[in-house]
């Protein structure tokens, strides 16, 4: 449980003055350095690569907005585009699970579902890439003020099994958009390749690490 050191200001932050605000930020930032220290613990990004499924179609590179020659990857509606990630525990991971999710951007004017599938595999050093667990497919709903958003969505929780090791695992995941299921968010957009509606920002995962490293570099 979180440390809690009390009110320090006015119950409704939105009519609070600057030096309130001030106080409940510091309020924020006191108790959760209290309870990395009390646990030894915190909230982390664990960032890697993205790189394109080798055996299914490529994901679209497109300009966002219109016009504006800044460059992204994105998925079409009309294909299955699949991705594969692989990514590297750090030496503090605790081993308590982890929370992949995928920072995207609707494109077209419109609502709809967007729908990935997806399959995982956890990987320690010596260990064997012989199989993947299937996740299912995630649905996203959207509506057309969500264009040009940048949005979060949850894949859900991995729980490592105990024979893994800590040190040096990865984390490996395919990733399709699906069209052939749950996805209706089908609306072309108004440049370049239409069906290409959907712009990846990234895929990152939160898990927990400790304040320290490990103490052997492989295990």
């Amino acid at each position: 449980m979180s440390y809690d050191p009390g009110p320090l200001v006015r119950e409704n932050f939105d009519s609070a003055g600057p030096l309130a605000r001030v106080l409940s930020l510091f309020q924020q930032r006191v108790a959760d350095w209290i309870d990395r220290l009390r646990t030894g613990e915190g909230w982390v990004d664990l960032q890697g690569s993205a790189t394109e499924g080798l055996s299914n179609s490529s994901l679209t590179t497109q300009e966002v907005p219109s016009g504006s020659s800044v460059l992204f990857p994105c998925w079409r509606h009309d294909q299955t585009d699949d991705i594969t990630l692989s990514k590297q525990f750090s030496h503090r991971w605790t081993g308590h699970g982890a929370r992949p999710h995928i920072h995207l951007m609707p494109l077209a004017d419109a609502a709809g579902n967007i729908a990935f599938s997806w399959k995982y595999a956890l990987l320690g050093v010596n260990g064997k890439l012989d199989t993947y667990t299937d996740m299912g497919e995630v649905v996203f709903p959207v509506t057309a003020e969500n264009r040009y958003d940048h949005l979060v969505l949850p894949l859900g929780h991995i729980e490592p099994p105990e024979r893994l090791g800590l040190t040096s695992a990865f984390l490996v995941i395919s990733l399709t958009r699906n069209r052939d299921g749950g996805d209706t968010y089908d609306t072309t957009k108004g440049w370049g390749i239409g069906a290409a509606n959907v712009a990846l920002l990234g895929i990152d995962s939160h898990n927990r690490e400790r304040l320290f490293g490990s103490t052997q570099e492989y295990r």
